[in-house]
């Protein structure tokens, strides 16, 4: 991920997790990522897992939380923030089977082998790569990701009809004016910012969809949305 080094200053570490002050679907959307993480690998006995982009591991306590308890599983979880993976290893401190790896993401799976993921999931990282990291970044993703396993995203997916995507990306970032009500208008204005980098890589239902069938991917859903949040799942042929 050596493109996105975009969390490093007031948005890194645990000030990441405020986000959830301002949207009221955070929670949903993470919890919609990890059942849809552990329907897949219910019936795998020791599921190895990839998770792109732990930042302060808000994602990854969801898993535990649904599928950690109920079985051995291992865990890949990849960062190129030193800030963010610190964060997350002090959060996850004596867990078994979570190893904190920073690296390039892109650099990291070329020495993976074939199939060697059960599953791959992520939450709102890969919005912030370029389209051609983004085909990339699948590409690899195909390949590491056995047959039969899954590729979960909770992620900001753009809206495909052009009228929806403004009235929802209107109201997303109206909702940080939540910042101001506990003294962090410093957290308005980095969100704020951030979005409209983002609309610089757009990254749109009709891309995820197609990015993923070209790398061997079918079955792709869209089984949530809220405004821009969306989880998007799809199975390895």
């Amino acid at each position: 991920m050596n493109n996105d080094k975009r969390f490093a200053g007031v948005l890194g570490g645990g000030e990441y997790d405020l986000l959830k002050k301002a949207l009221w679907y955070y929670d949903d959307l993470e919890d919609t990522v990890a059942k849809q993480v552990a329907q897949a690998v219910s019936n795998v006995d020791n599921p190895k897992l990839l998770e792109i982009g732990i930042g302060s591991g808000i994602t990854t306590a969801f898993v535990l939380n649904e599928i950690g308890a109920t079985k051995n599983i291992e865990i890949y979880a990849i960062d190129n923030e030193q800030k963010m993976l610190d964060e997350a290893e002090q959060r996850f401190s004596g867990i078994d089977g979570l190893k904190f790896i920073a690296a390039d993401i892109f650099e990291y799976l070329k020495d993976i082998e074939d199939g060697y993921f059960d599953a791959c999931y992520s939450g709102y990282v890969i919005h912030n790569f370029d389209p051609v990291a983004r085909g990339q970044l699948f590409k690899e993703l195909g390949r590491v990701i056995k047959t039969g396993g899954v590729f979960v995203n909770g992620d900001k997916i753009v809206l495909d009809d052009p009228t929806l995507q403004k009235e929802a990306y209107e109201k997303e970032v109206k909702t940080f004016n939540a910042f101001d009500e506990i003294g962090r208008p410093d957290i308005r204005e980095e969100w704020t910012s951030h979005y409209a980098e983002d609309e610089k890589v757009r990254f749109a239902e009709a891309e995820q969809k197609k990015v993923l069938e070209e790398n061997g991917f079918n079955r792709v859903k869209f089984v949530f949305r809220e405004l821009m949040g969306c989880v998007a799942v799809a199975t390895k042929e």
